[in-house]
């Protein structure tokens, strides 16, 4: 006696969902032939008869049969009716009904992938606030509707150059112009547009320059306390970090050859030192040069927000006095214009354009062609250099209410400095007021403080709370100030 079709009377779809209703029946039938609901030799309903039962046009049907037929949970022959496939375990015991996954299981990981979660366990969680997180700029003060019209424009253009996808190896040519001369003329770089390579990101560049220019194992200088996402890619890479003190002058270069006489490399960030805002003096610049010279090593310049310096203009870079042989240059849009533009650059010395070109086309580092191209345009046009100039001011400004409004309402117990420039400050706290508390504190108060000691590899750093406050609009200051003095001092 011949089977009857199934009543599949327990299906529903909902039209409103966002999962197209043939996806919606596939899942549930598929769901019903793993878990036995629907065994094996079962009949389905003809498209026909189910599309009434569920009242979806015929299409729906037949495009979830078609793709449970296609993927072998459903069979059927000529004249005959649709049915279950068999899903029963093969002589190898390997089927789609037998094969049980633990989502809970830890994957295997290579030795990079370990690094990368074992950084993200050690990061602690802060909310998602504009006061005080470190390193976020003023997008409320970016020309917004300058910079769409800029990418609308671009994104509209269709040319060959655009279409080709070796066209612009190590970035878009104009942009690559743009920035040379900018770094030429504003920041004091040697270098030409062949040198100028564009990355998605500083970390992506700092990536780069250790996959070509480091074997794992080898040995790198990294100022303590320092930039932690430096220190990620580092350990990623499977490097050894070798942490070497910060103080008034920046970092501690006489030190590092009794600290590791075999390091190839050195981090710094010289003009405005990450996290504690210190500027590399001359005399340290220049050892750290010479040391460089005579390990045969490399220098690797961050100068992430050099350019909103407020006491006087920004300073030379380490690489201009080097005059581009040992140090390679890396800066970024993400602090001078805003963060999700994923666009950052490296200066590299002229022997190693060809690697670099290779390298970033390979790892398909390079930003969309057409934000690349309305970045060219907005410094082009003089946006970028407006917009910096703006950006300095509003910067001053909100520094120094920020710093009139700590001192207004915890400098009778924390002497408050303001340093010369950037986008965030140290705020020391009494040694009664453990930094981990006071950033606690202020996370239930909706505020982002992060604890100084975050930034540390040898455990050195100040008991100190690292606060930015360039996002902060100008009348959020003081009340933001005043939630954090209460907080932290009523624990």
């Amino acid at each position: 006696m011949p089977k009857a079709r199934l009543l599949l009377d327990w299906l529903t779809l909902d039209e409103a969902a966002a999962l197209p209703l043939y996806r919606q029946l596939y899942d549930q039938l598929r769901a019903a032939m793993l878990n036995g609901r629907l065994p094996t030799g079962s009949l389905l309903p003809s498209s026909r008869m189910l599309a009434r039962e569920l009242k979806v046009s015929r299409n729906t049907i037949v495009n979830a049969y078609d793709q449970l037929i296609a993927e072998g949970y459903l069979e059927t022959a000529e004249g005959s009716a649709t049915s279950v496939a068999d899903l029963s375990p093969t002589s190898d015991g390997d089927s789609r009904q037998s094969r049980q996954i633990d989502v809970n299981a830890t994957p295997s990981l290579s030795k990079r992938g370990i690094e990368i979660q074992r950084a993200l366990e050690e990061w602690p969680h802060f909310p998602e606030a504009v006061a005080f997180t470190p390193g976020v700029p003023a997008f409320d003060q970016f020309p917004v509707k300058k910079w769409v019209r800029l990418l609308t424009l671009q994104a509209q253009r269709v040319r060959s150059e655009m279409a080709s996808s070796h066209a612009h190896v190590g970035g878009y040519g104009p942009l690559r112009e743009a920035l040379a001369s900018y770094l030429r003329t504003s920041r004091m770089v040697t270098c030409e547009a062949d040198q100028v390579f564009v990355v998605s990101s500083a970390r992506a560049g700092l990536d780069l320059v250790c996959r070509l220019l480091l074997d794992p194992g080898t040995s790198c200088l990294m100022e303590d306390p320092g930039y932690v996402s430096a220190k990620d890619v580092f350990r990623a890479a499977d490097l050894r970090i070798s942490p070497v003190p910060v103080d008034k002058d920046g970092l501690c270069i006489q030190q590092a050859e009794e600290i590791d006489p075999a390091a190839r490399m050195a981090f710094v960030t010289p003009s405005h030192q990450y996290p504690m805002g210190v500027s590399l003096s001359a005399p340290r610049r220049q050892q750290l040069i010479e040391w460089a010279d005579r390990r045969n090593a490399w220098i690797v310049e961050d100068d992430y927000d050099s350019e909103f310096r407020f006491d006087s203009r920004p300073l030379a870079t380490l690489q201009g006095l080097d005059g581009g042989h040992r140090v390679i240059y890396i800066g970024t849009f993400a602090k001078v214009l805003f963060p999700t533009l994923r666009t950052a650059y490296v200066v590299v010395p002229r022997p190693l354009i060809p690697v670099f070109g290779e390298a970033v086309y390979n790892g398909g580092q390079e930003p969309p062609l057409h934000i690349q191209a309305a970045l060219a345009e907005f410094i082009n046009d003089g946006h970028f250099f407006t917009h910096i100039r703006r950006m300095r001011q509003v910067y001053k400004r909100r520094q120094a209410s920020f710093v009139d409004s700590l001192k207004r309402h915890v400098g009778n117990r924390i002497p408050v400095e303001r340093p010369p420039g950037g986008m965030q400050l140290v705020l020391n706290l009494p040694d009664e007021v453990p930094e981990a508390a006071a950033s606690a504190a202020a996370a239930a108060h909706g505020l982002h403080a992060r604890p100084l000691g975050i930034y540390s590899l040898a455990g050195t750093a100040p008991n100190a709370l690292f606060l930015g406050f360039a996002a902060v609009p100008d009348q959020r200051i003081d009340p933001a100030t005043k939630t954090l003095a209460s907080a932290i001092f009523n624990l």
